[in-house]
């Protein structure tokens, strides 16, 4: 499992106060729906919402690690609402 740190993810519910930290207890979700692919491969997401204990705009995927990924050097994508991030984010896998 990984956990993946980002901004601009959109709306979250409940709404939070700009600048405030994220509770632990009940951080905001997403409203639309959250994919992730590690090296190519399609990833199950376990959460996407809020960083527990950031501020708010910082949003947090944790996402499994494909059991059938080549170790080395792998790209990372997470798609919200239909729009994918940024080409170029990757990760090392043992």
């Amino acid at each position: 499992m990984v956990s993946i740190y980002g901004t601009g993810a959109g709306q979250l519910f409940p709404v939070a106060a700009d600048g405030s930290t994220t509770a632990s207890s009940n951080p905001p979700l997403r409203f639309a729906a959250v994919s992730a692919a590690i090296g190519g491969q399609n990833s199950q997401v376990s959460y996407a919402g809020a960083a527990p204990g950031l501020n708010s705009g910082v949003f947090q995927v944790n996402a499994l690690v494909p059991a059938a990924a080549i170790p080395g050097k792998v790209t990372v994508l997470v798609t919200i609402g239909g729009v994918s991030t940024q080409s170029g984010a990757n990760m090392w896998v043992k």
